[in-house]
């Protein structure tokens, strides 16, 4: 199957994060059809172990995530001039299929002489609160076994070396409400939210650390003549710094408590997403998995990758000790929107980049 049929019907797959089910079925039966024995694990990842060396226990794990930002329902791929247009087209369906074409290339032995043992994860969970889902059940199946990652995520332009972690929280008011008229005076939800977010926008982040904070989400309410009795909204910290994400995150806490501090006020706050800041790693391995990236970007779509900050499955991989870097194969835009687009490059320089990463980290 060519590469743009290929990416036509996994992109017409939907897989929002948790129901990647149908996705992942359609890679397993791809995955066969070039020699593979693919498993399902238990978070639902598509996994392939490729052992070639006795001698050496250590594995590579390169990944692509199979789930995508988009609900359950009917997607079209349109092709004009610029290029292809579909939710989700590029992050990440277009790297699962340019790793399933590298795969491909490798069971034919086009690639080299494969002398380093692999593993292969078309992994779920990675995308909003899937919280890394699928990785660390990777993780905890070969815990010890895994040496080095690349993780295949959005475009060759960043080389994402710096993981920043994220914690993210649920805060849920109840008030006792009532009639907007008759009851006026009484504590309305809506209004404490409001006021919690005004203090969350007055943080002043630490300078020495790339730190971030949002507010995404924010419902309540029931009637525009109703004192508002329950509000909740959703925020998040980002930090490539552990002690810089601890620093916001006891602000936030005192803001909600503060919010909590009268007797009509109820305030749940709930943890419901995190995503680790790596640990200390072996410097010597990852500058080699940095010096094949940038040469293989390079020799593929003749730019230089920016050493960048990011957020994807290297972050908990990191976090285990084990050096990770994450790029993609194709260029577009509209990345997380509903007119996503890629351009064609992905077709030449995208299979390219994947076949000669593979190859040079392999053989």
């Amino acid at each position: 199957m060519e590469t743009r049929e290929l990416l036509t019907l996994l992109t017409e797959i939907p897989a929002p994060t948790g129901r990647e089910e149908k996705r992942a079925a359609f890679v397993k039966k791809q995955l066969e059809s070039y020699g593979y024995s693919p498993v399902t694990d238990e978070a639902g990842n598509v996994v392939v172990e490729r052992k070639v060396s006795l001698a050496d226990e250590g594995f590579v794990l390169f990944t692509a995530h199979l789930d995508t930002v988009f609900p359950d329902t009917e997607i079209k791929v349109i092709a004009d001039e610029k290029g292809l247009h579909a939710p989700g087209i590029g992050d990440d369906t277009c790297n699962v299929v340019l790793l399933l074409k590298a795969m491909e290339r490798l069971a034919r032995c086009e690639l080299g002489t494969q002398v380093k043992n692999a593993i292969f994860a078309f992994d779920t969970g990675e995308e909003g609160l899937g919280n890394l889902k699928g990785i660390r059940q990777i993780l905890k199946s070969y815990k010890g076994k895994i040496k080095a990652c690349i993780a295949f995520d959005l475009t060759p332009e960043k080389l994402v070396v710096h993981h920043v972690g994220s914690r993210r929280f649920r805060v849920r008011i109840k008030t006792k409400g009532g009639h907007s008229l008759s009851d006026f005076g009484n504590t309305n939800a809506i209004a404490v939210a409001a006021k919690m977010i005004r203090k969350i926008y007055q943080i002043q982040v630490p300078s020495a650390f790339k730190t971030t904070y949002n507010v995404g989400t924010i419902s309540g309410g029931t009637g525009i003549n109703v004192i508002a009795d329950e509000a909740d909204f959703t925020c998040e910290i980002r930090s490539e710094s552990r002690e810089a994400m601890d620093t916001v995150e006891n602000q936030f806490m005192e803001i909600f408590e503060e919010g909590a501090a009268t007797d009509d006020v109820e305030v749940d706050v709930k943890l419901i997403g995190e995503r680790p800041v790596g640990v200390e790693v072996d410097e010597k391995v990852k500058q080699e998995l940095i010096r094949i990236s940038q040469e293989c970007i390079k020799e593929s779509f003749l730019i230089e990758p920016e050493l960048a900050f990011g957020s994807t499955d290297c972050n908990a991989v990191e976090a285990e000790g084990i050096p990770a870097v994450s790029f993609g194969g194709y260029l577009g835009g509209g990345t997380h929107a509903k007119n996503e687009w890629i351009t064609y490059d992905y077709e030449n320089a995208g299979n390219k980049l994947f076949s000669e990463v593979l190859r040079k980290i392999l053989t």
